[in-house]
């Protein structure tokens, strides 16, 4: 299933490249821009569909690896103010953050990918109204909860939705793009790591989902993570290096990046990147596939430029890849990590943070 669903998610994230960069051009036909935007949403439905297969096969597997340790909650929500702050400039959501200072003990991974699915289905059931992110203390429990003003849940229906292959058909909220897996792999997880999920919802009214994580005392606070922001020409002028091996990948990165007036150099391999930035400037960011020709990574190519040229370039890791040991490997070496498919404003979200 891993191997199939890489395979499967190159040609679906290039499309969705593609489709991200003819909506941010200037169409004269708004039937063509509404035909591009269904497209992409179709795209968009396919790979978290596929996405959401992948995890259940690995929860059905036991294949789940758990490595919690101990971190500021404000790691996580730093990350989804990013990622969702940018995504609520693009959509009918209005979408707020409560900063909270508490770390706790988890698998930063697993619950990141808890919490996203509350937010996603938030975003989803709650737009035209508001979905807030924030945490309450109850002693040495710290709850992580997702607030939305959607159409709610009935009472009868509560136990259903954490179900596999579960939707509400006669209910508001049926969504017809999902499987109805998305909740059923934040409870499987939740299990997995111990935490307690609890879901309060009126009708008409909105939902509020929350997990439970321990608190950790006497913990050492890093420092803050830097705040992107999302001027319209926030990244104007800044140098992109994209290193993949599908050509159809690299154009449509380049596309999409050149949108937002980004300078972009292409490269299929470390040797082309090389000559890349020869011919040009030290790049800003280097975003690289993980798969490249003749069994090299990504994440060696952008090590070797980083030993090179002596400069701590930032740089993203995308990949289909979602092992914990390599996302462990990426942040250990002081990378980024971003799974396929690429959701462009959560990538342009990114590349403002690292700059």
């Amino acid at each position: 299933m891993a191997a199939i669903g890489h395979d499967l998610m190159q040609p679906l994230n290039a499309a969705r490249l593609f489709t991200a960069s003819l909506l941010q051009h200037d169409h004269s036909d708004p039937e063509v821009k509404n035909t591009v935007r269904h497209i992409a949403d179709s795209l968009k439905s396919s790979g978290q569909l596929l996405a959401d297969l992948l995890d259940i096969s690995k929860l059905e597997s036991d294949a789940i690896e758990v490595n919690k340790a101990d971190f500021p909650v404000s790691v996580l929500l730093n990350n989804f103010n990013a990622e969702f702050g940018a995504m609520a400039v693009d959509s009918s959501v209005e979408y707020h953050s409560v900063a909270c200072k508490v770390a706790i003990n988890s698998d930063i991974n697993l619950l990141r990918r808890i919490v996203q699915n509350f937010l996603t289905n938030a975003f989803r059931y709650g737009v035209g109204g508001k979905v807030l992110l924030g945490c309450r203390r109850h002693e040495d429990v710290l709850t992580i909860e997702v607030w939305d003003q959607g159409k709610g849940i009935p009472d009868d229906k509560v136990d259903d939705i954490f179900s596999e292959f579960q939707r509400l058909e006669n209910s508001s909220v049926y969504d017809r793009n999902g499987l109805g897996l998305g909740l059923a792999i934040a409870d499987r997880i939740a299990k997995v790591l111990g935490h307690h999920i609890t879901l309060r919802s009126v009708v008409d009214k909105g939902s509020m989902f929350s997990v439970s994580v321990p608190i950790v005392r006497n913990y050492s606070p890093r420092a803050a993570l830097p705040t992107a922001n999302f001027g319209s020409n926030q990244l104007a002028g800044v140098k992109v290096l994209c290193i993949d091996n599908e050509e159809k990948i690299l154009v449509g990165l380049e596309l999409l990046l050149k949108r937002w007036q980004c300078v972009v150099m292409s490269a299929k391999s470390l040797e082309d990147a090389i000559t890349s930035i020869d011919d040009n400037e030290l790049p800003d960011v280097m975003l690289a596939d993980y798969h490249l020709d003749h069994d090299k990574t990504g994440l060696d190519a952008m090590e070797a430029l980083r030993e090179k040229y002596g400069e701590g370039i930032p740089g993203v890791l995308i990949t289909a890849d979602t092992r914990n040991e390599l996302v462990e490997e990426v942040e250990a070496k002081n990378y980024k990590y971003m799974a396929k498919m690429v959701r462009p404003a959560a990538l342009r979200a990114m590349i403002s943070g690292l700059v």
